[in-house]
């Protein structure tokens, strides 16, 4: 190890250590105290930490500040998931809001300094052995304890870290109880460089000339309630009768259907009717709902396909 390592290193004992062992010892006995220390940790401690690592290491953190330009004053954060730093990396790019976490309770736990503050902070953490419908609740609670306190809830929809840097799979289930629970609109995050560092063993290595980067892509809107939404219900021409009806009679005040089926692909039971077809029929005459038929010059595949469609529908005039 050289001498700007060991410098690095001395650094960030100076910085970190003194508020993580306070807050371990304030936590039992006050909360309130041990929520001051938290908020010092994310506001002056996380940003001392990159500049430690950027004037020793030469580790550079890129917060692209021009995407944070019109975003809305409180929204859902959604983001990849390369390393643990990726909590103070969001820190450290919105230091003037209020950020919470969704994140596994083992976090919770024996982390020196982050156990402390997210359990202080009332971060949603979630029991590891809780079942789905019991982490949906938890999650619905928290969305809606941000909207009340004017926190940013922030959320990693892959669960756990990549390895290679490539965006994993991405599970909407909590995601989608966040956003109905909370209401607010979505901003999706990009993260990179931090599956460069996830190896602990060799951090110090890793870090130099290394680069952190983040930055906010898009913000979509979240409808209100099921009054504003806009349905889509593809092919429906496999639905039966009752379960049309039943799609159809759950329109909210504000809200679109676009009802999608090809009647000539139906896959019910022979004596069964198909629900789109018989819809077509009843409401024909209601002056609000439009209907749209499609041929095969409205196929946007490949040219062949357009064929296809053709030669069977002249062989079923036959």
């Amino acid at each position: 190890m050289n001498l700007r390592s060991i410098i690095t290193l001395i650094c960030l004992f100076c910085c970190v250590i003194p508020a993580s062992v306070g807050n371990i010892i304030a936590y039992p006995v006050s909360k309130k105290i041990s929520l001051r220390i938290s908020k010092y940790i994310t506001k002056v401690c996380a940003p001392r930490v990159f500049a430690i690592l950027k004037t020793y290491r030469h580790f550079n953190f890129w917060g692209y500040k021009k995407s944070k330009e019109g975003l809305p004053q409180q929204f859902i954060a959604i983001s990849n998931h390369q390393s643990l730093l990726d909590i103070p990396v969001f820190m450290n790019f919105f230091r003037e809001k209020n950020l919470r976490f969704v994140s596994k309770d083992t976090l919770g736990r024996h982390i020196p300094l982050v156990s402390e503050m997210l359990r202080a902070e009332e971060h949603c953490l979630i029991p590891r052995k809780a079942k789905p419908m019991e982490a949906m609740e938890y999650v619905g609670k928290f969305g809606k304890r941000c909207v009340e306190r004017n926190q940013i809830p922030v959320l990693f929809p892959e669960g756990s870290r990549t390895k290679n840097g490539k965006v994993g799979k991405f599970y909407s289930a909590g995601f989608r109880r966040l956003a109905e629970s909370s209401h607010l609109p979505i901003v999706v995050f990009a993260l990179d460089g931090g599956y460069q560092i996830r190896d602990l063993t060799k951090l110090t290595a890793n870090l130099k000339r290394g680069c952190y980067r983040i930055k906010a892509l898009k913000v979509y809107d979240n409808p209100k309630s099921k009054e504003e939404c806009n349905i889509i219900l593809d092919e429906a021409q496999n639905t039966t009768s009752a379960q049309m009806k039943m799609f159809l009679t759950r329109m909210g005040m504000n809200a679109k259907f676009i009802i999608t089926g090809d009647p000539s692909q139906i896959d019910l039971p022979k004596n069964q009717q198909s629900g789109l077809q018989e819809a077509m029929k009843i409401l024909r005459n209601v002056e609000e709902i439009g209907f749209i038929h499609l041929n095969e010059s409205d196929v946007v595949r490949h040219p062949i396909v357009k064929k296809i469609i053709l030669a069977y529908n002249q062989s079923e005039k036959k």
